[in-house]
């Protein structure tokens, strides 16, 4: 009979604290600006710039008091940056292949430009504290997995020595999950430029890992991690504008395929670079919960 008492007593404390916390689930889009942040390469007048994507989901709610929830969220996101160095002045390197014999490393100017787009499936956990009944702040963080990434972009190379034999232009199609090395895609070729005596037909369109003889992994990391700040306006009980920044936490690229684009090694190899790159974003949303 006690113990029917106690669980009895027991089950209705529960379903009463149930009751008393209600949720929400809501739905939140919008665009996100964000960029990389690491060391560059000065000496070349390498930069990050910034990136523009979108992202959308689905969030679940739980609210604690009336002014204090926590929130779950299951989130696509597409995050990146844009890439450059070169210009007047600078002196960087490009190996060329051969097909008779050996690559041939060219020094010279290699002016480049490249826009990189990381598509992620990202799980947020956040804290929200309403301060008034239209302004809510919050802060957490986030664990994200990278499912698309690719780039596009631009370069341009004129030799130091032979400008009048090398020089070329070369458009960038990244995938980095799917791209083999020395790989290039097969729309065409530049015209032909000619190297220690052979001529040489490079592919209008270079892939993420066509600068290399061997895949050492992918370029960019499966986990990205980080810090979440962010503050809401509430239009109504439903409807709400947000903004939020997104800190990395973990090195985004994979140093076995980070490679320094200013000097070489002994016997012209390549110096990778240990450094860590991480992610910084910022979202604005438009959202609605129920």
């Amino acid at each position: 009979m006690i113990k029917k008492v106690i669980l009895a007593s027991t089950f209705s404390l529960f379903a009463t604290i149930m009751m008393a916390q209600s949720f929400n689930i809501g739905v939140r889009a919008g665009l996100n600006y964000s960029t990389f942040r690491g060391p560059v390469e000065k000496s070349i007048n390498e930069e990050f710039g910034t990136s523009s994507g979108f992202h959308f989901g689905l969030n679940y709610a739980q609210n604690i008091t009336d002014i204090f929830s926590v929130r779950l969220e299951v989130l696509y996101i597409q995050n990146g940056s844009k890439q450059s160095f070169g210009g007047a002045g600078t002196e960087s390197f490009y190996k060329i292949p051969i097909s008779t014999g050996e690559d041939v490393i060219e020094k010279g100017r290699l002016d480049y430009n490249l826009d990189i787009s990381n598509a992620y499936i990202s799980f947020p956990i956040t804290a929200h504290f309403n301060i008034t009944d239209k302004i809510e702040v919050s802060a957490g963080g986030y664990v994200s997995m990278l499912i698309g990434p690719t780039a596009t972009g631009l370069q341009t190379f004129v030799s130091t020595e032979n400008d009048s034999l090398i020089q070329f232009r070369q458009s960038l199609d990244f995938n980095y999950n799917s791209d083999e090395a020395g790989e290039g895609q097969a729309i065409g070729t530049s015209p032909g430029i000619k190297v220690d005596g052979v001529v040489v037909y490079l592919p209008k369109f270079a892939g993420a890992y066509y600068q290399f003889n061997e895949k050492k992994g992918n370029a960019m990391n499966f986990f990205d991690y980080g810090l979440i700040f962010g503050v809401s306006y509430n239009i109504n009980r439903g409807f709400y504008i947000g903004l939020r920044a997104d800190i990395g936490l973990a090195d985004i690229t994979n140093n076995d395929t980070d490679i320094s684009r200013s000097e070489l090694g002994e016997n012209n190899t390549y110096i990778y670079r240990d450094d860590k790159d991480k992610q910084f974003g910022i979202e604005t949303s438009f959202g609605f919960r129920f």
